[in-house]
């Protein structure tokens, strides 16, 4: 197989991963809403920085475990969390206002 077709099948299934992360990033929003929709109900504070602390944790093992970048697992995780405090935040707006 010459260079061209490797590079072509290398980015084919970079494609498929990059289509598999954002069906992940569409189920993560989901289960985000179901939560925000638990603590609205149940009257517990979107933002519970114990929780971050503890998934952080968690997350830095798998890390090392699989030998990545720190620094960048880091910051996509914190914008996935960024991410699903606005939709928690977003749906109790929506729950206020009837």
């Amino acid at each position: 197989m010459d260079f061209q077709n490797k590079l072509s099948d290398f980015r084919k299934e970079l494609a498929s991963i990059d289509e598999d992360l954002i069906l992940l990033l569409q189920k993560r929003n989901k289960i985000s809403t179901e939560i925000g929709v638990l603590k609205y109900n149940q009257k517990i504070a979107i933002k519970q920085p114990e929780i971050w602390d503890a998934f952080s944790k968690s997350r830095n093992k798998l890390v090392r475990k699989y030998r990545l970048n720190k620094k960048f697992i880091h910051s996509i995780f914190k914008v996935i969390h960024k991410n699903s405090i606005k939709i928690q935040k977003d749906l109790v707006k929506q729950l206020k206002k009837g």
